[in-house]
């Protein structure tokens, strides 16, 4: 076998269960870099997309894996409207009629357009928690799939009328009226029984591999030009929309000079917020989406009071970051970074790239 096939597959395997950029906080203290995106460290981007799996589940089951009884669930669908014709591989095939600009505009005001689609669901269901994933498909535009949680005594219609509340939702941008593509779709999951279970959980299952193509992004050095090479209509298309959302696309932060030099993460991310997740924190007058008040915050507390207590109690040493194990193999990953294959845009499910 070849040695380069074995170092790229160990490469993998460590890739996978190390971080691959920890830092120094203080004199000793090494910690996890924490980045979100699989192609910078695929072990913390794992780790995150696996927290807020917990997170999703927290909200359809209680603390014994049943489904919690009392609530009606079903699972939306949000697309964005059509800009031109797009391939197989979300190129458009039209390069010269293709609504690049329109695109990351939609992007750029999706939030809001959210936001809209949010409030008309709470003046019909006061009781309703929400868990939602944003993922970018192929041609570069986001979409929403979110696991709606309504009382029973609140959904006799549910969930026929979800589909024409979110389809009726508007928002604007510089002038023009922002609205759902015709994809939209409901469906209802199942009623809360123990036969619902594995539906429920293949739900999540679902929303958490939507999350692992969300957390993935385009290699920068992918859009950039190389010398003799053919460009992929696939990569052109994403370069298109690059220009479009850096040279043309103006938000609240631009200067007056126009959107070219401004900081805002949405003109280097085909227009969109750097947010993939989604969910109902609740407050006095609305429930929160986990049962157990299950957060991100909670979830680095929990292992770092149990570590404390470990070391208190003597059983392990006091250890504020990561292992010299962790260390060592992150060191082997940097020296190898070489060896790292990415797969082809072409391949991707989605297209959502680094903010």
């Amino acid at each position: 076998m070849d040695p380069l096939d074995v170092d790229r597959e160990f490469y993998d395997l460590i890739r996978a269960r190390y971080c691959s950029r920890p830092y120094e906080a203080k004199p000793g203290a090494w910690v996890r870099c924490g980045i979100h995106l699989k192609a910078q460290c695929e072990s913390c981007a794992e780790l995150y997309r696996g927290d807020w799996a917990a997170i999703a589940c927290s909200g359809l089951f209680d603390e014994d894996g049943a489904v919690v009884e009392g609530y009606r669930y079903a699972f939306l669908t949000l697309t964005a409207p059509s800009f031109g014709k797009v391939d197989e591989t979300g190129a458009a095939i039209d390069p010269t009629t293709y609504d690049y600009l329109g695109q990351v505009a939609w992007n750029c005001a999706s939030s809001a357009l959210w936001r809209s689609t949010l409030h008309r669901l709470h003046r019909q269901f006061s009781g309703l928690a929400y868990f939602a994933v944003i993922e970018a498909q192929r041609r570069g535009v986001r979409h929403y799939h979110v696991v709606l949680r309504i009382p029973e005594r609140e959904a006799p219609l549910f969930p026929e009328a979800i589909e024409q509340i979110a389809g009726a939702a508007t928002t604007q941008y510089a002038g023009a009226v922002i609205e759902w593509g015709t994809q939209l779709d409901c469906r209802y999951i199942s009623s809360a029984t123990d036969a619902a279970r594995g539906e429920m959980a293949q739900t999540i299952w679902y929303i958490s591999k939507a999350l692992g193509y969300a957390l993935k992004s385009v290699d920068e050095n992918d859009l950039m030009a190389k010398p003799g090479a053919a460009i992929p209509p696939h990569i052109e298309h994403l370069r298109a929309l690059t220009s479009a959302a850096r040279n043309d696309l103006w938000c609240a932060r631009c200067p007056v000079n126009g959107p070219r030099n401004c900081p805002a993460p949405i003109h280097g991310n085909f227009g969109s917020s750097a947010q993939v997740v989604l969910y109902a924190r609740g407050s006095k007058n609305r429930p929160s989406w986990s049962f157990g008040g299950l957060t991100r915050t909670k979830q680095r507390e929990d292992p770092t009071a149990w570590m404390r207590a470990e070391a208190a109690a003597g059983r392990r040493e006091q250890r504020d970051g990561m292992s010299e194990q962790e260390r060592e193999a992150a060191k082997w990953i940097r020296a190898n970074w070489h060896l790292r294959h990415d797969p082809s845009p072409a391949e991707e499910p989605c297209a959502s790239r680094a903010p």
